[in-house]
């Protein structure tokens, strides 16, 4: 159980490191310092830092899958169901871990294929929980619909989402709550309930 305990504080502190100074800029040395344990000790519970790094990114955007997943759990419209996802991903950057996801996503090691396919897999899964309601409209809407694919909608309407988040990251606060947002994206995406633009 004590390795356990151990392992989460070094995955802890490891996060904060990383998202404050950047995957490249953090060194076991660091995170070693951090903890007062020695880097033996460190290497005891991982094989190195890009392991490191992978868990302790791996953990933060599990927890917002799950935030996410359970946003659509709750039965409701389509309409209800994206609304409240919307607020689950934007809100995300009002939670304890907000330091943590974007400077994690932004400071990647761009020469590291590994961590590069890690991501784009972590891509994937947010995109099987959004599709699935995406289709749903798409379904709803009929012949009308054809020729609208499920994957683009999801992609414009992730980004809609994104694009506040990195104004608001970018920027400082915003005047708007993540349900103004939440408000405004979805009304851009239907017309009426269950239609698309």
């Amino acid at each position: 159980m004590k390795k356990y305990f151990m392992k989460q504080a070094i995955l802890e502190i490891a996060a904060d490191l990383f998202a404050k100074y950047g995957y490249d800029a953090v060194s076991m040395n660091d995170m070693a310092k951090k903890l007062k344990i020695t880097k033996p000790a460190l290497y005891y519970h991982f094989k190195g830092k890009r392991e490191i790094y992978l868990e302790s990114l791996n953990q933060v955007i599990e927890a917002h899958k799950k935030r996410l997943e359970e946003a659509i759990a709750t039965k409701g419209s389509v309409e209800e169901k994206l609304r409240r996802f919307s607020i689950a991903h934007i809100g995300v950057h009002s939670a304890k871990d907000s330091s943590r996801f974007v400077p994690f996503i932004r400071e990647i090691s761009r020469k590291d294929k590994k961590i590069l396919n890690f991501l784009t897999n972590k891509k994937e899964e947010m995109f099987e929980i959004i599709e699935p309601l995406m289709e749903e409209v798409i379904e709803k809407n009929g012949k009308n619909s054809r020729f609208v694919d499920a994957r683009m909608i999801s992609m414009m309407f992730m980004g809609a989402m994104n694009s506040f988040i990195a104004d608001k990251m970018l920027y400082g606060k915003s005047e708007w709550t993540p349900e103004m947002v939440a408000d405004q994206i979805v009304n851009l995406f239907f017309i009426e309930k269950g239609e698309l633009v």
